[in-house]
């Protein structure tokens, strides 16, 4: 349908559209957090402290995903393995009538791949409520420390609302980054 200058103009532009929005979102979230320091230095160092927490977190739990995904492909290979030899040699194991030990040995094979499937997906699912607990916990942390710089008359609420709001902006970005980093450790599993 295109010819290949066609294709490289559709990616060249592709690039460009990206490394356009890569730039609205860093030069967003740099004024976000210098509009954060400006409003409050040691409320922001509480605040990024929330990052280092979940690096904690993508490490403990991405490496076992890794493991866990490894373990899954290699599963599926031997019953892809297994399949291809019983198939192939169906009229042996007909001839000799072994098709109950054949069928148990299937059950096997598959509980394995099932029992990895689901501790793959139970670590997957754990992913986000470890990342919303840290995340909540770090948010009461942050509102009373404000809440004490509003007592001592420091700060105003619309300061703090302020803050916020500010913060709030940077939730979305950085709460999606251990679920990218995640999902990378789970394809990249399949590289190796």
């Amino acid at each position: 349908m295109y010819n290949e200058n066609n294709k490289r103009y559709c990616y060249h532009e592709l690039r460009k559209d990206i490394i356009k929005r890569l730039v609205c979102l860093n030069n967003i979230l740099f004024l976000s957090i210098f509009k954060l320091v400006k409003l409050n230095y040691l409320l922001t160092l509480i605040s990024l402290a929330i990052i280092p927490a979940l690096y904690l977190v993508l490490q403990i739990i991405g490496k076992k995903m890794r493991k866990t995904s490894q373990r899954l492909q290699q599963n599926v290979a031997n019953i892809s393995s297994y399949l291809n030899e019983t198939i192939g040699g169906i009229d042996v194991v007909k001839s000799f009538a072994k098709e109950d030990d054949e069928a148990e040995r299937f059950r096997v094979v598959s509980s394995k791949y099932k029992n990895t499937s689901l501790r793959l997906k139970v670590l997957q699912n754990l992913f986000k409520p470890l990342n919303e607990f840290i995340f909540y916990f770090f948010g009461f942390i942050l509102i009373g420390i404000a809440g004490l710089f509003i007592i001592r008359g420091d700060w105003t609420v619309k300061e703090l609302s302020e803050y916020l709001m500010l913060l709030g902006i940077l939730f979305n970005p950085i709460s999606n980054i251990p679920k990218t980093l995640a999902n990378f450790k789970v394809v990249s599993a399949s590289v190796d």
